[in-house]
């Protein structure tokens, strides 16, 4: 077939047939494990961690993750038992959608403060 063609059809099949695989070639991906997250590898996802609750807040959606159990949940509205409004909590920026893979890094990382009892501070050391 490709003898029978005339040479000004062979070059725009040749030139064809170079396009054709120049394209292809920009459409190979290499499979990566899996790092822990649904989304791409791009995304950030930023979160309030509450230390002394041991809970995330999504900040876009509005969502809770905390332990039930021995488990981590994903919640629109936590349990009663628990109030964050009045805790401490710092911000983090992840590239995964599932803050608590990080726990324990976090947990060591952002060790909960002990609160004053009833607003009172401790000045036993001060007046030595």
């Amino acid at each position: 077939m490709f003898t029978t063609l005339n040479p000004k059809s062979r070059t725009r099949l040749v030139a064809c047939l170079v396009l054709l695989s120049a394209v292809l070639a920009g459409c190979a991906t290499t499979i990566r494990p899996d790092t822990h997250s649904r989304y791409p590898e791009h995304a950030r996802y930023d979160y309030y961690y509450y230390p002394t609750l041991d809970i995330y807040l999504e900040t876009t959606s509005g969502h809770y993750w905390h332990r039930n159990d021995d488990r981590w949940v994903r919640v629109k509205h936590l349990p009663p038992r628990i109030h964050p409004r009045n805790h401490g909590r710092v911000f983090l920026r992840l590239d995964s959608d599932r803050p608590h893979y990080y726990h324990k890094q976090h947990r060591n990382r952002y060790r909960p403060r002990r609160p004053a009892l009833d607003g009172v501070r401790d000045d036993s050391r001060e007046r030595m």
